[in-house]
């Protein structure tokens, strides 16, 4: 999955991304409250909207051209709430899929057609690509929305389940093969007892799998981080059972540091340390072709931890790579031609490669990022 253009409009409160082109790996820049932020959440709520029947978007506009598996496609449409006042639950009011220059799906109301062929009235609280997800032409487009990985600011490392859920889940691993557990790395495929863990929830509970199994992906994990943090000697995720009255159970990650007797949980670690791990669970175990996107990469980090996490993200070149900074250390250490420049005017937000800008003339790479933040576009960034 990447993507290649993306446009979006917030109908209920006006804010307006304008059509921006996207690469291999974008980093974007812009003076605080410019727009960095929303332009993640939007991609967000585009991305929920395809893959989660359940998840409410509000009302919004939008228009996604992106490529899956060597195919171009556009998605587009248009969601409302169900109520003049803006209650009640959002609904489609138009929709279209296109894969090249053929069109797959749409529908404008009640009126719906695919491969040119009229359907019975469908619910319009859900879109095509979840109605529809199990024809041929949609399915592995719905396999690609599901390889998007938003890795959260404040990382979940620790899960709650159900009683008993974890005994019935080992049951059913050991009736498996480990060469194909070893090979499980899509966080969308793993589930039992109904339990389908997605993002970073998913991530925490790869680690234990894999840990489970002993497997190369646990080692190289557990050795990446010792390496950021030299006072951890030991990394591990953990199963403890809380008061019964709850009837749940806990999986957590834990460390122990040299010196110190006691496991130390996920709970009680650094946010320098939580978020580190967060990130080097999404770069070890995005699937190929995921988009990993990550808002204020530098949440949290110090520059130890930096360097270690810029090298893993640019290992992954079989990833798309979406991340918002304000770090001198982050925008220095990632190519010019990476760079966008976020400016609004008003409510509308557009994107701009810094290279293209005519007032930049990037030199060295510490010329290039003083050029960047006085740059009139970046010091006039909200307008």
């Amino acid at each position: 999955m990447r993507i290649n253009h993306f446009a979006f409009t917030d109908l209920a409160t006006g804010w307006q991304l304008e059509e921006a082109h996207f690469t291999a790996a974008d980093l974007l820049v812009g003076i605080s409250g410019v727009g960095k932020t929303k332009i993640v959440e939007a991609i967000q709520r585009v991305q929920r909207f395809a893959v989660d029947d359940k998840y409410e978007p509000g009302a919004m506009e939008w228009r996604l051209a992106f490529e899956h598996e060597g195919q171009e496609y556009v998605w587009e449409g248009a969601t409302e709430k169900g109520h003049e006042l803006g209650g009640g639950e959002s609904r489609v009011v138009r929709e279209r899929f296109a894969h090249g220059n053929d069109v797959v799906a749409e529908r404008d109301g009640d009126s719906t057609y695919f491969e040119s062929k009229p359907l019975p009235k469908l619910t319009r609280a859900d879109t095509l690509l979840t109605l529809l997800g199990e024809e041929a032409a949609l399915v592995p487009v719905v396999e690609g929305f599901h390889k998007f990985l938003f890795t959260e600011i404040y990382p979940v490392l620790k899960l709650r389940f159900p009683s008993g859920w974890r005994a019935e889940f080992q049951e059913a691993l050991s009736q498996q093969m480990s060469s194909e557990l070893q090979s499980l790395t899509e966080p969308y495929i793993l589930n039992a007892s109904a339990l389908i863990v997605s993002s970073d929830r998913s991530l925490l509970f790869l680690l234990w799998l894999q840990q489970t199994l002993d497997a190369p992906m646990y080692r190289e994990v557990k050795s990446r981080f010792i390496d950021i943090f030299p006072s951890v000697e030991d990394v591990r995720v953990t199963w403890s059972q809380i008061d019964d009255a709850y009837r749940e159970e806990v999986l957590e990650l834990a460390v122990r540091e040299r010196g110190v007797d006691a496991w130390i949980p996920a709970s009680e670690m650094s946010s320098g340390m939580r978020r580190t791990m967060a990130l080097l669970l999404t770069t070890h175990f995005a699937p190929p072709g995921a988009v990993i996107i990550i808002d204020e990469l530098e949440n949290s980090l110090g520059v130890n931890c930096m360097s270690e996490v810029l090298d893993l993200l640019q290992t992954r070149s079989d990833c798309q790579f979406i991340a918002t900074s304000h770090h001198p250390y982050i925008i220095n250490n990632l190519p010019v031609d990476t760079w966008r420049l976020v400016r609004r005017h008003g409510n509308r937000v557009r994107i701009d490669p810094v290279a293209s800008l005519p007032s930049f003339d990037a030199g060295s790479r510490h010329q290039a990022f003083v050029q960047l933040i006085n740059l009139p576009e970046f010091e006039d960034g909200i307008a």
